[in-house]
């Protein structure tokens, strides 16, 4: 058991509160890309620092797939990537950035000091 059961408690409570914030979270796209579209401005998704966050790379999945044609795309962040993995919640790096081949949209850019982020590139131990 992942953190003595906690790991298990936390899966099972945003499971449950996920689908509620993705509804609202589809409605928001769905106005933003509009404006996004007549704009020329591509809206990107990024993976985010903690768990309980959305969207999941699951859900970034889910969206891309909702809005093939929009102008959406994944926003990878690599020190949020590191923390998933320092914290055993995903394996690699890959695992957010192989699934979004051809639609990634940016790259936002900060060093970790261990469990701390957004520290200026170099200055950390990423």
């Amino acid at each position: 058991m992942l953190y003595g059961g906690y790991w298990e408690a936390l899966v099972k409570s945003r499971a449950e509160r996920s689908p509620a914030h993705l509804s609202k979270l589809m409605k928001s796209l769905d106005e933003l890309l509009a404006l996004a579209s007549d704009r020329h401005v591509t809206l990107g998704i990024e993976n985010r620092f903690y768990f309980h966050e959305m969207p999941n790379i699951e859900e970034v999945s889910l969206l891309l797939k909702k809005y093939p044609d929009a102008p959406l795309g994944y926003w990878h962040e690599p020190g949020h990537a590191e923390m998933f993995v320092r914290q055993g919640w995903v394996k690699h790096h890959a695992d957010f950035l192989t699934p979004f081949e051809g639609r990634i949209a940016g790259l936002h850019l900060h060093d970790l000091r261990g469990l701390h982020d957004h520290f200026a590139p170099g200055s950390g131990d990423f």
